[in-house]
């Protein structure tokens, strides 16, 4: 029996590369929706997208079954599973996870990148975030990867692809990488693996495609 691809909705090179990520270096079929960085976000065929996701926040999955994934820690844990056929390993390798999965969620993505790129966001507050917040978190970052390829055992898993759009978006900020040589050396690792190569290509394409200059 034919099984439906995966579709994931997305926009180039915000949060939703990391479950590109994910998708692609699974070798799950999948296809994707892209959609415009406008508030009113339509489908290819005009449906709203608030049908999919009524926050109209990406990364968004519908599964084969038709049923919809949002949030972005659960989207990506639902890719881990569907990577490990329904398994996520042991518990203790579970908590390590989830626990990097909120991590980036929670102390980068909310805390620090989405105010530095929010085009309302006080440039007081950006300032703040970078000084005051993002140090700290790039240094516990740092001292875990010591000696360590990947976040989670021995595999690269969802929470490299979160973790690592994170530093794309870090990178973009200018801030001074090479304070934390470790982070510094995993996201040049991470940038040559096959799977993330060819992920921002295909971004790179549908961000050329949508008209949108990308940051340098």
């Amino acid at each position: 029996m034919h099984t439906k691809p995966i579709e994931l909705f997305a926009i180039p090179f915000t949060c939703s590369l990391a479950a590109h990520i994910a998708l692609v270096e699974a070798g799950l079929p999948h296809t994707v929706h892209w959609l415009p960085r406008v508030s009113d976000k339509r489908l290819a065929d005009g449906t709203p997208y608030t049908r999919i996701n009524p926050l109209g926040k990406v990364a968004a999955l519908r599964l084969p079954d038709g049923s919809v994934v949002t949030e972005n820690v659960v989207v990506l844990w639902t890719i881990e599973a569907l990577t490990r056929g329904g398994s996520l390993g042991d518990a203790p390798q579970q908590r390590q996870l989830l626990k990097w999965l909120s991590f980036v969620a929670t102390e980068l993505h909310k805390q620090v990148l989405f105010p530095s790129f929010d085009a309302l966001a006080p440039a007081e507050t950006k300032r703040d975030v970078l000084v005051r917040l993002l140090g700290p978190a790039l240094a516990y970052v740092d001292a875990q990867l010591v000696g360590r390829e990947v976040l989670v055992g021995d595999t690269f898993s969802v929470a490299d692809c979160y973790l690592l759009w994170a530093l794309i978006l870090v990178r973009q900020l200018r801030y001074p990488l090479e304070t934390t040589p470790h982070v510094d050396a995993y996201r040049k690792r991470l940038l040559q693996r096959p799977s993330v190569v060819a992920a921002l290509d295909i971004e790179r394409q549908a961000f050329a495609a949508a008209g949108v200059q990308q940051a340098s």
